[in-house]
C-alpha cells in the first residue's frame, strides 16, 4: 500500500495521499519499529541528558520518515521527466556553480536540512511539551533512515548516519 500511495505521490500528490501514507506510517506494523528506535537508538539519546518520548512524537517522526524518501523520489522522477522530454535522455543533473562537487542528490538533502535547521530551539522545551523532536534529532532521524542519503555522503556503514538496521515504511529495491 505504501509503494502505491508513494506512486500516486509522485504523479499527483495531493493532501489526503500524504495524511494517508502518514497514517499508514504511524501504525502497525510500523509503529513498533519506531518507537523501539526512538527508545534505543544512539542518534536518539539524551540531549542535555533528556530522552526522546517515543510515544509522544510517533506520528511526527513516521510522518519525516515518510516524506524524505517521497521528495527525493519525486526529484529524481521530475530530473528524468525533465531530461527525457527536452534535453533527448543525457544525463541531467542540478549543481550549484560555487560547489560543483555537491551533486543532485547532495543538494537535495542539504536543502531538506536546511528547511529544519533551528539554531535557537529551546531544546529541553521541545522535548518536554513539544510533538515533534527536537530538528537535529528530527533530521538526522529521518535521514539515517533512508539509505540514500548514507549512499549520497558515503557514510561509513554501522555508523550513525548509515546503520545497520533501519525502521521505514518503503523497501527501497523501487
Amino acid at each position: 500500500m505504501a509503494l502505491m500511495l508513494l506512486r500516486k505521490l509522485a504523479n499527483n500528490p495531493s493532501k489526503e495521499d500524504v495524511e494517508q501514507l502518514c497514517t499508514l506510517a504511524a501504525y502497525k506494523p510500523y509503529r513498533h519499529a519506531f518507537l523501539k528506535e526512538f527508545n534505543d537508538t544512539q542518534i536518539l539519546q539524551t540531549l542535555d541528558k533528556t530522552k526522546v518520548k517515543g510515544d509522544h512524537v510517533l506520528r511526527t517522526v513516521a510522518a519525516d520518515n515518510v516524506l524524505v524518501p517521497v521528495l527525493h523520489r519525486v526529484l529524481k522522477t521530475s530530473l528524468y521527466l525533465h531530461k527525457s522530454e527536452v534535453i533527448n535522455y543525457m544525463n541531467l543533473e542540478m549543481s550549484l556553480a560555487n560547489l560543483p562537487d555537491i551533486d543532485t542528490d547532495k543538494l537535495f538533502f542539504l536543502m531538506y536540512g536546511q528547511t529544519l535547521c533551528e539554531p535557537h530551539e529551546d531544546t529541553a522545551r521541545a522535548l518536554s511539551e513539544a510533538l515533534w523532536p527536537p530538528a537535529r534529532i528530527t533530521l538526522n532521524t529521518a535521514l539515517a533512515n533512508y539509505p540514500e542519503f548514507a549512499k549520497a555522503f558515503k557514510c561509513g556503514s554501522r555508523t550513525a548516519m548509515n546503520p545497520k538496521k533501519r525502521c521505514s515504511v518503503f523497501d527501497f529495491e523501487w
